[in-house]
């Protein structure tokens, strides 16, 4: 299967072929050659770059099976579009579909369109600062164009997808949550017929989440899934609306000991005490280590938070009150906090959540004292692709980091790294190979700590002046595409 993207420049195809490549390692990129000069900072292992004369050279031996002029630049595909078991991708010049599909009829082709070229000029002057004023403007000109082929064409597509301030929002920036949960809309003995021996044929081990609310509700239910042999349960005891309506639970030492008393009567299955962070986090997380439970969870949704539609001035969930729990990204430093506080205290193993949405998170909950991490909101947004793309990442992360053999050496390496004041490190460095010179952490610098210098036939740069006092925020406002300043801890 061939997979291939089409639209104009700066509109994300790029950032999709990157996340596809990523997740599914088994796509192959097809070859492209190419007359256009070597760009910085440029990373396509796909493309071939050769002179005009080579170019014409493959041309007439009829090496290209497709070819196609992009701003005074050729470029040739120099593999076969014929369809095979393997799953390929590329990026096709709306111009090039009809004979592309000539070639290959099951060719799987995804268009992007935009509406709003304001946003497309943001991203380009952002993302392709090698480029001056004119040439932005000549390719959004052109992407007008190329829209238009799109569209006109629209039956050869799978999908078209429009891109938008709006959607650029709910995609690729939205990975927190407002949520309530109020009851379930599948009923509990779904789980129990279904939903188990599902997970079993797996040969995963299997955690079924109860509400520790209600005492004899939750027992009755541990007895039924007792019969499937269930490896434990997670036992939660706070919910950010309904703690609002039933009591805070999360801090309630005695209705945590009824809970423990009647859990342990009833099963000897391990139990899991999941908690929300509050200033009792580490007291009841100690009860419950004294009164049998065998791991803790911490932590689950914040809140209640609230938001507001200024449109009709009424509270965007609709639960009485209006208030829910904040999940997702947003809580993660709060999270790691946590369980970073409760290893220090406990002795039972820590599960650590609440924001989790990368590798580099996973590896942070792990240094931090979890044992195991769980993750809700990251594939609730974006879809169970999320889990593939973390378990790369690791597997790349201790491909390279040879000094760690499993999961298992990163647990608790912070324990006794932060116990002094650390007010002072050396300076960040600017990687004058990677820097485009889009000045974003010129704006973002408080101290007047960066400046541009302009260089003739190159790009500007990033340059770190003596009012740096190692702050670090260049480094957390660089574009991830470039990663262009690094922290010198």
């Amino acid at each position: 299967m061939i997979i291939a993207l089409s639209g104009p420049s700066g509109i994300g195809k790029g950032f999709i072929k990157e996340q596809l490549l990523q997740v599914y390692p088994f796509i192959e990129e097809l070859i492209w050659l190419t007359t256009r000069p070597f760009r910085p900072n440029e990373q396509h292992s796909n493309r071939i770059h050769v002179s005009l004369p080579i170019f014409n050279q493959c041309v007439e031996s009829g090496e290209l099976v497709l070819t196609q002029k992009i701003y005074g630049h050729h470029y040739g595909l120099k593999e076969d579009l014929l369809p095979s078991s393997r799953v390929r991708l590329t990026e096709l010049h709306p111009d090039n579909l009809e004979k592309a599909f000539k070639i290959n009829p099951t060719i799987l082709a995804i268009g992007f369109v935009t509406f709003d070229f304001a946003l497309l000029h943001k991203r380009l002057s952002i993302l392709r600062n090698t480029e001056s004023v004119a040439e932005i403007e000549q390719r959004i000109a052109v992407a007008k164009i190329e829209i238009e082929t799109i569209l006109r064409q629209r039956s050869l597509f799978a999908s078209v997808i429009e891109v938008s301030e709006a959607s650029e929002s709910s995609v690729f920036d939205q990975d927190s949550m407002l949520n309530c949960e109020w009851g379930n809309e599948t009923p509990w003995r779904e789980w129990q017929d279904h939903g188990v021996s599902q997970v079993k044929n797996t040969g995963c081990s299997i955690v079924i989440s109860l509400s520790g609310r209600d005492l004899d509700s939750c027992c009755n239910l541990i007895r039924s899934f007792d019969k499937l042999g269930i490896d434990a349960y997670e036992i939660n005891i706070f919910c950010s609306h309904s703690g609002v309506l039933h009591g805070n639970l999360n801090v309630d030492a005695f209705h945590l000991q009824q809970l423990m008393k009647k859990v342990h009567g009833v099963t000897t299955t391990p139990i899991w005490i999941k908690l929300s962070y509050s200033n009792l986090l580490v007291q009841m997380a100690r009860e419950a280590e004294n009164l049998g439970a065998d791991a803790i969870v911490c932590t689950n949704s914040i809140g209640p938070g609230m938001l507001i539609d200024t449109k009709t001035a009424k509270p965007k969930l609709g639960i009485k009150g209006g208030g829910g729990g904040v999940t997702g990204r947003a809580i993660f430093p709060i999270a790691l906090w946590c369980v970073h506080q409760l290893s220090q205290a406990l002795t039972i193993p820590i599960v650590g959540c609440g924001g989790i949405s990368t590798a580099d998170h996973v590896i942070q909950m792990l240094m931090a004292g979890a044992s195991a991490v769980q993750l809700y909101t990251a594939p609730a947004l974006k879809g169970p692709v999320v889990f593939k793309r973390i378990t790369n990442s690791l597997q790349n992360f201790f491909a390279k980091q040879t000094e760690y053999a499993s999961v298992t050496d990163l647990i608790g390496l912070i324990a006794n790294k932060a116990r002094e004041h650390v007010f002072s490190s050396p300076l960040p460095v600017v990687i004058e190979e990677k820097c485009t010179g889009c000045g974003v952490c010129t704006y973002a610098c408080a101290f007047d700590a960066l400046e541009l210098i302009h260089r003739p036939g190159k790009n500007a740069l990033a340059v770190i002046t003596d009012n740096c006092n190692s702050c670090n925020a260049c480094v957390g406002v660089c574009p991830p595409k470039f990663n262009a300043i690094e922290e010198s801890f």
